[in-house]
């Protein structure tokens, strides 16, 4: 069996259709005022849904934020990697050099190649060939 609606006062009497109908009676209250205040009980009707389209929304903007963390720690890792493997080609590089110093220094010492020239601009042997 269901429940009289309290707001019609052509519901079983009871004691809110009792002081609804005196209040209309007296004119305090007309159709227009319950229209309204309907209108407004649909509102928290409707609440749920709004909490349901907040949590909606926030999964989503969670969502996103951990795509974006995925992104940058796929970008770290590879950056990891670039750092590492640039450290182990300037650790060749500099276990090379005093290698080629010392094989330079022999060269030079026994003769086997000059020494460098000074420093000359080739800009300035142009413009003397020039003349």
């Amino acid at each position: 069996m269901a429940a009289a609606n309290p707001w019609d006062p052509a519901s079983a009497p009871n004691g809110a259709g009792l002081v609804l109908g005196h209040f209309i009676a007296s004119g305090m209250v007309n159709q227009e005022m319950l229209n309204m205040s309907k209108k407004t009980v649909s509102c928290f009707v409707n609440f749920t849904r709004l909490q349901q389209i907040t949590n909606i929304q926030a999964e989503i903007y969670q969502n996103q934020a951990l795509a974006k963390m995925d992104i940058l720690v796929t970008e770290t890792e590879e950056l990891a990697e670039n750092i590492l493997k640039w450290r182990k080609q300037q650790n060749e590089v500099s276990s090379c050099i005093p290698k080629i110093l010392a094989e330079e220094s022999y060269l030079y010492k026994h003769d086997i190649i000059m020494p460098p020239l000074p420093f000359t601009s080739k800009v300035h042997v142009q413009t003397i060939n020039a003349k």
